[in-house]
């Protein structure tokens, strides 16, 4: 696993747990990092990620009901803290391009999700992504 892979994966399991706790975001970072090896991880990607979502967190949920065509509280937290990732990353970080975005997003789905959350995932941010396109 790549130190971008592994920030992603970090990120994913700090939404999570935000998810359910709403733990100060200051306090996520330093739980989420003080076990992992500085070599092993993009440390700043992890930091800015986290803190951009929870920033943009009203934008991105709405942006992911209206890709889903579903409420929020019918998507899973995993696939939720998945998505909130993924949409992050495409609305606001041009420089990762959208189908790298996309195919991290999936290949978490894959590892946490529920059995079909990939293909769920995979739609959502296509169909997110494709709405950028337009603009």
């Amino acid at each position: 696993m790549s130190i971008r892979q592994h920030a992603r994966q970090t990120v994913v399991q700090a939404l999570y747990q935000w998810y359910f706790d709403h733990t100060d975001v200051k306090e996520l970072v330093l739980n989420h990092l003080d076990d992992k090896k500085p070599t092993s991880i993009d440390a700043d990607f992890f930091r800015q990620t986290l803190l951009g979502v929870i920033e943009h967190i009203d934008t991105l949920d709405k942006a992911i009901c209206e890709a889903a065509n579903r409420p929020i509280e019918e998507i899973t937290p995993i696939e939720l803290a998945i998505l909130r990732l993924g949409a992050y990353e495409i609305t606001y970080r041009m420089d990762i391009p959208f189908k790298v975005s996309i195919t991290e997003a999936t290949s978490l789905a894959h590892r946490f999700g529920p059995e079909e959350s990939y293909r769920f995932v995979n739609s959502v941010l296509d169909v997110l992504a494709s709405h950028l396109k337009k603009d």
